[in-house]
């Protein structure tokens, strides 16, 4: 099985060509999934040089570990010390959270960490982690990051989801206000997930999205309720393709810059032997070039520059 990049005008788009072990006519196989290439674009790159380039800008866009915050919330709570302040969670918010994922130990964890401490208990002693697809997922949990009884920001807390473009709110089943992100005060994360159990098996679910992230899939279900055997699918697929949406389109984050900027040094470096000698844009650079799927459903009110849009 061979991995092929298409490096477009429009972004990139990468494919698994499986070939027959006795096949020597790579294009051949090509041409089964996409009709329209001709063997004149096709150039066979001998330059180990630039071989290990596209390797590296690959692995720029690439992404394959991702890092999310859960905060649990507590109902009639409007101010973020109160919200990182719960010390602990309740039975509703331990459910959700082996929906979502494994509760791990972290000292000696051999996975993608999401930055916490694997050595020494100092981000607390439990963690969850998922692998969804062909993704590592490591949770950022409130109530399982370290507390402090004198701290009242409990900024080790807020040093970790504060810092997280997307992030999980968990409401207590009994909450009947709606959340809102200028409840906290972090200008960071782009997308919330506001997620409240309406019985054991199933969550009504409403998205904050800052106004600077373009659409992305899948769209909230029309009415805003999924079953549990259906919301880790949702939730990895709505945070991680809108992580990758708020990278590419919010002014706050500048990867398209740094790509663009990437593949600029190639061409200087390599000028006869991948890009033709013409202007190119770079508009919808993310991993796999296409986003997360899952079944198909329907279905988020402005509020400055986040709002709740169907999407």
């Amino acid at each position: 099985q061979y991995r092929c990049i298409f490096w477009l005008k429009t972004g990139t788009e990468t494919l698994r060509l499986p070939v027959n072990a006795h096949s020597t006519d790579l294009f051949s196989a090509l041409k089964k999934l996409k009709p329209n290439i001709s063997r004149r674009k096709l150039k066979l790159i001998n330059d180990s040089g630039l071989q290990s380039e596209l390797l590296n800008l690959e692995n720029l866009i690439g992404k394959k570990e991702f890092k999310f915050g859960v905060l649990y919330t507590k109902p009639g709570q409007k101010k973020e010390e109160d919200m990182f302040g719960n010390e602990q969670g309740n039975k509703e918010f331990d459910v959700f959270l082996s929906t979502i994922g494994n509760k791990v130990t972290l000292k000696d964890f051999d996975g993608y960490s999401g930055g916490l401490d694997t050595h020494e208990n100092r981000t607390g002693k439990f963690s969850v982690y998922t692998e969804f697809r062909s993704y590592s997922v490591m949770f950022h949990v409130s109530t399982l990051l370290p507390y402090s009884h004198e701290d009242k920001q409990q900024l080790e807390r807020k040093r970790h989801i504060g810092n997280d473009i997307g992030v999980i709110i968990f409401q207590d089943k009994n909450s009947v206000d709606s959340w809102s992100p200028h409840f906290l005060s972090s200008k960071f994360p782009h997308i919330y997930v506001v997620v409240r159990p309406l019985d054991e098996t199933h969550y009504c679910v409403s998205l904050n999205i800052n106004d600077s992230v373009k659409s992305f899939h899948p769209p909230l279900p029309d009415p805003p309720i999924i079953t549990s055997d259906r919301l880790q699918a949702f939730l990895l697929a709505k945070l991680i393709n809108g992580e990758k949406e708020a990278i590419k389109s919010s002014p706050s984050f500048k990867t398209n810059s740094v790509i663009q900027d990437y593949l600029t040094s190639i061409y200087k470096k390599f000028p006869h032997s991948l890009f033709p000698r013409k202007t190119f844009s770079l508009t919808s650079l993310n991993d796999e070039s296409k986003s997360i799927t899952i079944p198909k459903s329907r279905g988020e009110s402005k509020d400055e520059v986040f709002k709740k849009r169907k999407i």
